[in-house]
Order: C-alpha cells, then sequence, then structure tokens
C-alpha cells in the first residue's frame, strides 16, 4: 500500500507543476505575412522593477503572450535603479527571469538594456547582447557607488560633457557584442528629448553605433524621426517602453493600440529577428496608423486584402465585387478611380470585415491609395485593385 501511494504521488508531482501556468488566453492578432517572411509583432522597449517600472519580467512576458506579440525585449535602465535596495543589481537578472516564462508561453525574449544620457545623444536602447553587466561604465559604477544608500537617486550622466562622452565605452562594449542598438522617443511627448537630430547622432550613425530609431512611442508618432531613418538608411522601430502594467500604460500612452515593430523574418527566431533588423526589414504600428518602407508596406497591405470576382454587372455594365479585408490593421482606401459600393470615394474598411468595390464599365482596375500607410512622411501608399470579368453572376 505505501508503494502505490509514493507511486501516485510521484504521478502527481507534474500535474501539480503543470497547474502553475495560468490559464489567460491570448487575444491573437492577425497580421499578414509578406512573401519569404514572417511578420513578427514585437515590442523592443519594457521596464520591470529592476530599474524604474513596477512589474516583475515574468509580467511582461504574460501581457506579451494576452496581447499577441511573439517577442519583447526587457531594457531596463543601467543608471536608474530607485528599488536598488531592495532588488540587486544584476543587469542580466531582468531577461533571465523573463526568458524561463517565455518558454513557456511561446514568447521570445531578447537580452536588453537602456544605456541613459540626457541630450545628445539620448536614451538608446541596446538588444541582442549577451552580457549587459559589461556594458556598465566606471563613471555608472563610481556614482552608483557614492549614492549607494540612496534609494530613490536616478544617477543619469550627463553626456553633453565633451571630457566624459562616455557613453561612446557603453556603445562600444555593445559593438563588442555584436548588439542592436536604436534611440529611443526622440520626440514630445515626454521631457527627455526635444525632435532635434544633432551631430551627435549623425556621428553615431556614420561610425555604425547607432543602427536604429523608435519612430513612434507612448503613442505618438514622429514624422521627423521616420525621415532620418530613410535619410541615413536606418531601421524603424515602434515601442510601448511600459514602465507600468499594461492595463495601467496602454491607458496612459494616449494610443488606441500599443506601439509595435513588426519585424519580416525568416523564422520565429530570435536570431531571425536580430538579422530583420539588421537588414532594416521592419515597419511600424501605431493607433491605426502603419509606417515603414514601400518595398515592404506594399506586399503587406495586398496580402491583407482579398478581391472576389465580381457577383453583380448592373444595366450600366458595372461590375460590384466584394474585398475582405483578413487582417487587424483598419483599412482607410481613397479611391482616384471606382468607388465604394456605388456612392462614395472613399472607404474605411474595418478588421476581418469586407464592403463592396464597384468597377467603372469597361475598366478592370481601379487607382487608390492607403491613407493610413505611410511610405515616407505624409506620403501615402498608392496602390491598385484589379478583378477578373468571367465568372460573373
Amino acid at each position: 500500500m505505501r508503494t502505490l501511494l509514493l507511486f501516485s504521488f510521484f504521478l502527481l508531482i507534474p500535474i501539480l507543476f503543470t497547474a502553475q501556468v495560468e490559464n489567460i488566453d491570448r487575444q491573437d492578432v492577425i497580421v499578414p505575412d509578406i512573401p519569404g517572411y514572417q511578420t513578427l509583432k514585437c515590442d523592443f522597449h519594457l521596464h520591470t522593477v529592476f530599474s524604474d517600472g513596477t512589474v516583475w519580467p515574468t509580467v511582461r512576458v504574460t501581457e506579451a503572450w494576452e496581447y499577441g506579440y511573439d517577442a519583447i525585449s526587457i531594457t531596463d535602465h543601467i543608471e536608474g535603479k530607485p528599488y536598488r535596495k531592495y532588488v540587486p543589481i544584476d543587469y542580466n537578472a531582468p531577461n533571465d527571469i523573463a526568458k524561463q516564462e517565455g518558454a513557456i508561453k511561446d514568447i521570445i525574449v531578447i537580452g536588453g538594456v537602456e544605456i541613459t544620457r540626457n541630450m545628445p545623444p539620448g536614451h538608446m536602447n541596446a538588444i541582442f547582447i549577451e552580457d549587459a553587466n559589461k556594458i556598465v561604465t566606471e563613471r555608472i559604477k563610481n556614482r552608483f557607488a557614492r549614492f549607494k544608500e540612496k534609494t530613490s537617486d536616478y544617477a543619469f550622466v550627463d553626456s553633453i560633457d565633451r571630457n566624459h562622452q562616455d557613453y561612446l565605452l557603453a556603445l562600444e562594449a555593445v559593438r563588442e557584442q555584436e548588439g542592436f542598438v536604436f534611440w529611443n522617443h526622440p520626440g514630445p511627448p515626454g521631457a527627455y528629448d526635444s525632435l532635434t537630430l544633432y551631430q551627435e547622432h549623425i556621428d553615431l550613425f556614420e561610425s555604425g553605433l547607432l543602427h536604429g530609431v523608435e519612430v513612434s512611442g507612448w503613442g505618438a508618432y514622429w514624422p521627423e524621426a521616420f525621415q532620418w531613418c530613410l535619410d541615413y538608411d536606418l531601421t524603424l522601430l515602434s515601442n510601448s517602453d511600459y514602465h507600468y502594467p499594461h492595463s495601467i500604460s496602454g491607458k496612459s500612452s494616449r494610443s488606441d493600440r500599443r506601439n509595435s515593430t513588426l519585424v519580416f523574418a525568416e523564422d520565429r527566431s530570435a536570431e531571425s529577428i536580430r538579422e530583420a533588423l539588421v537588414d532594416k526589414r521592419t515597419a511600424v504600428w501605431v493607433n491605426d496608423l502603419v509606417v515603414g518602407r514601400r518595398e515592404h508596406l506594399e506586399p503587406l497591405f495586398y496580402n491583407a486584402i482579398e478581391v472576389a470576382k465580381p457577383h453583380y454587372i448592373d444595366s450600366r455594365r458595372r461590375k460590384f465585387v466584394k474585398i475582405h479585408n483578413t487582417s487587424d490593421f483598419l483599412l482607410e482606401i481613397e479611391f482616384i478611380s471606382g468607388m465604394a459600393g456605388a456612392y462614395f470615394n472613399d472607404m474605411i474598411l474595418k478588421p476581418r470585415s469586407s464592403q463592396i468595390l464597384v468597377f467603372e464599365t469597361g475598366t478592370d482596375t481601379i487607382e487608390a491609395k492607403v491613407r493610413n500607410f505611410h511610405i515616407a512622411p505624409n506620403e501615402q501608399l498608392p496602390v491598385q485593385f484589379t478583378i477578373q470579368v468571367d465568372g460573373a453572376n
């Protein structure tokens, strides 16, 4: 009998451990792939109690699962440790903790930190790093040593001091680890930066120490930053910069939809994400706006829609055709020729919905532009809708 009880206990152990995984529904976000690549939803700018955030690292993974993301990076400030009296300073710890939860929930967790300086160059995230502790400069270590008893001190270093530009030392340490660096929130809202491109930034672009820019953050979009990415051949990013839980930050960010960096990767892996970022295969999704290079946004749009054959031809030989949005994008379409239904020159095609296109007599193509797909600042994506006339009912 004792043997049977012991055997039953050991059978129960896996069940007990399995029960620790929460049953949280995932809100699947439908974004089309483009030819040759998978489209991954990513957030590379998140904070926890290991810097000035208010949640444990596992919470960021659970939020990513719940809200339909594929990959995240926890990028706690190196220089800001308000809770260091209670939380040990180990710059690798937040992502090490998150990776275990990521394995359970199938969320890719990428190592990262935030390098925090006054302008210029401002705040920068370093991701795909192996050891965050090696990025901490001696000046930062000395600063923490002097203020180690003050739990509320952020000890941010002013990088404008031309004699102590130690942010260069930090970025060189990232380069030694083959990390990827981008400039955070270059514009308002926020008190850190001023939407100004300084010579320091240009120098970092040209030296290969700075690889991308957040063109969107906190629900805001900065078209000037988009133009910098085009001018200097940089990667476009859009991240949440959450410090509070999603339930709080999602409301305070003034965003209808949490910021996302759409990454066009060969497969769903950290290495493919890194390769895509280096190759600038990204787009930005903020609120209902999608921003990116035409080579990416054009196939993204065409793979988000389905145009049927005509289901009706009226006495004027106009062809009526259903168009279906298979994605979670809101599509704001303005027609140059043709119309929506029989009356309107534009169409708001909601996520996962259908409407009717009208092709004029003798025309099989409608010219249009997508008002909320931008391929340059204030430049909307031009598109065409083409049908086959055979098979009409």
